[in-house]
């Protein structure tokens, strides 16, 4: 069996963005005994991450290995990482470590110097990851939140519901026990009042009573099991619609509240709040970005004197930072922008319905529970997505308090940058681009021998590479966001940029490849940076943005590609095209042809060549 696993042996090639094209013979990584790994580096092979190594499987595998192998990889050095965590007394998240190491490119084997990056709880860039990784396990979205809610409630019950839906009452004691149970489970699961609150049980046995005798719940008990849980969110929505009824009619509203103009309430503080958040978030982004930018020259980076590298270092940390809470709070802000429709939507239909049971009992004295049941239970309806509403609302407030806790963390750094040279440092380009907007690119020059490279005024969103963000700045590690009014620069008609300057685009115009490279590199050693880029709205992988050749004049190619060209000394047209013509022959040895010969009988008869 043994040998049997090496003569199948599979070979995987790893793929390293930034290294030459070929084969290396070194061995990277065994995961069994029936995988070889071997680092594989061939033109035509293009990475679906920023600098990181990929698995790819040469033979006929499922795709589905690799995303096996890198979990493989990605499990067991978190787990050294936790271990070495332990040994050094550094409290983490195990969660938290994995979302970590998820995103740093594999070939990272330095594990003591992720354990004091860990370590550091006071780095702008682990406070950063952080935040995303709170953002990855709560995402904002109205109808996982509901979800979310559902679940949690449903799983406080779950004790209770088992018991009503597995309960056997026999004797008239236990079915008043049993009744007495499901009008709890009714009171917490619609949310009609408090279940310590004698008065609130009392009004909810009698409108449940109305719709079920006690004599009834034998006949209950005795239905199959999806029967049953049926019926109990029956009983569960009509029991609530005749209690909030009774309650808007001025009868029996014991614990009841006035949801609808809670959630009115809750909105509209809602909103202000978010919309309070992301005005703050922009006027840091602003004062972080503009210090930024007045040390980044089209030659390089130039500190003041009053500024070391490593303090430079930190600003750039909290300018990713800021950006990134900006981007998640206005997340927070858009969804609660689009569920304010929504609720208003679910008001209407709430006061409506309520209005339209008034006017149907208002002169009888006696109606059809055919008629009047299934209105409580729209009623019902209504309620629970009332409170589903609130509870959206509360959550969209929690999070954005989180975000700003993280965020806080590192506000003891804002007098220093305010502090530093120039003074007028303080508001970037978001501020200054109608004083420029008369500028458009075109009286950019563009170096002449980039023949696919020209200037628009317009590009669409979807176009536009790198969100929108300078990309001579990203290649120092610095987000600043380009200047609409200065135009953008289109590459073979696929991809746009736009810059923060006009000497900006000259520096990345320039120096195309190099510059492009230094992305890569970036987006590699900060994993923040990476997934703040690919988190953003209407924007591909990092990788899909770079252009991968332009064509100039003079016989002169500059390359984009971030893989330098890689040429075998050793290969050899003839054996291709020998390779070639055996294929060929053996395609025409395999061909068919087939006869019919005018016979009696009808007889098919196939000849091979």
């Amino acid at each position: 069996m043994k040998s049997a696993r090496k003569a199948r042996k599979r070979v995987v090639c790893v793929v390293q963005m930034g290294c030459g094209g070929g084969l290396r013979d070194e061995k990277f990584k065994d995961i069994d005994d029936g995988v070889e790994f071997r680092c594989l580096c061939s033109q035509g092979f293009w990475a679906n991450d920023v600098g990181g190594l990929f698995l790819l499987l040469v033979d006929q595998y499922p795709k589905g290995k690799i995303q096996l192998f890198r979990r493989v990889f990605h499990e067991r050095m978190a787990r050294e990482i936790l271990e070495e965590c332990v040994r050094q007394d550094v409290l983490v998240d195990e969660d938290f470590v994995a979302f970590y190491v998820a995103h740093l490119p594999e070939e990272t084997q330095e594990i003591g110097r992720i354990v004091n990056f860990l370590a550091d709880k006071k780095r702008p860039a682990l406070i950063t990851l952080k935040m995303q990784f709170y953002l990855s396990e709560n995402p904002a979205s109205v109808e996982k939140i509901k979800q979310k809610y559902r679940e949690n409630l449903k799983q406080k019950t779950a004790k209770l519901s088992r018991e009503i839906l597995e309960g056997l009452p026999k004797t008239k004691e236990e079915r008043r026990k049993f009744l007495r149970r499901i009008v709890v489970d009714l009171v917490v699961n619609s949310n009609i009042g408090s279940p310590a609150n004698e008065r609130v049980l009392e009004e909810t046995e009698a409108a449940l009573k109305s719709v079920i005798a006690e004599s009834d719940v034998v006949t209950f008990s005795s239905l199959r099991r999806v029967d049953k849980v049926r019926t109990l969110d029956d009983l569960r929505r009509i029991v609530c619609g005749i209690r909030v009824f009774n309650n808007d009619a001025g009868h029996c509203g014991e614990d009841i509240v006035n949801l609808a103009e809670i959630v009115e309430k809750s909105l509209e503080a809602t909103i202000n709040l978010l919309t309070a958040s992301l005005e703050q978030c922009k006027k840091r982004s602003s004062l972080y970005g503009s210090f930024l930018a007045s040390c980044l020259t089209g030659k390089g980076i130039k500190l003041p004197a009053s500024c070391s590298e490593e303090l430079f270092e930190i600003f750039k940390e909290i300018g990713i930072l800021c950006i990134q809470h900006e981007n998640f709070v206005n997340s927070l802000n858009s969804v609660a922008l689009s569920f304010k429709f929504d609720v208003f939507r679910t008001l209407d239909s709430f006061r409506t319905l309520l209005k339209s049971i008034h006017e149907k009992v208002k002169y009888r004295a006696a109606i059809p529970t055919d008629e009047i049941y299934p209105k409580f239970k729209d009623l019902g309806v209504l309620w629970q997505e009332l409170q589903d509403c609130v509870y959206v609302l509360s959550e969209l407030n929690l999070m954005n308090d989180n975000l700003a806790f993280f965020a806080d963390r590192t506000s003891s750094y804002d007098d220093i940058v305010a502090g530093m040279p120039p003074k007028d440092s303080g508001t970037d380009n978001r501020d200054n681009v109608e004083k420029e907007s008369e500028e458009k690119i075109d009286k950019i020059a563009i170096p002449g021998y980039l023949k696919d490279v020209k200037a628009i005024e317009e590009a669409p969103g979807e176009k536009i590479a790198f969100s929108s963000f300078c990309p001579w700045a990203l290649a120092h590690g610095i987000l600043l966001l380009g200047n609409k009014f200065l135009g953008f620069a289109e590459f073979n008609e696929s991809r746009c940029f736009t810059f923060y300057s006009k000497d900006f685009s000259w520096a990345f115009l320039t120096k195309i490849a190099p510059t492009e490279r230094k992305i890569i590199k970036e987006c590699t050693s900060r994993p923040e940076l990476k997934i703040l880029l690919e988190n953003q709205t209407n924007d591909k992988p990092a990788e899909e943005i770079l252009v991968k050749s332009v064509k100039v004049d003079q016989e002169i190619q500059t390359e984009l590609h971030p893989i330098p060209p890689f040429f075998d000394r050793s290969h050899s047209p003839l054996r291709t095209d020998k390779k070639l013509k055996c294929h060929s022959t053996q395609t025409l040895r395999e061909s068919c042809t087939q006869t019919i010969e005018v016979q009696d009988k009808k007889i098919q008869t196939n000849s091979r060549i």
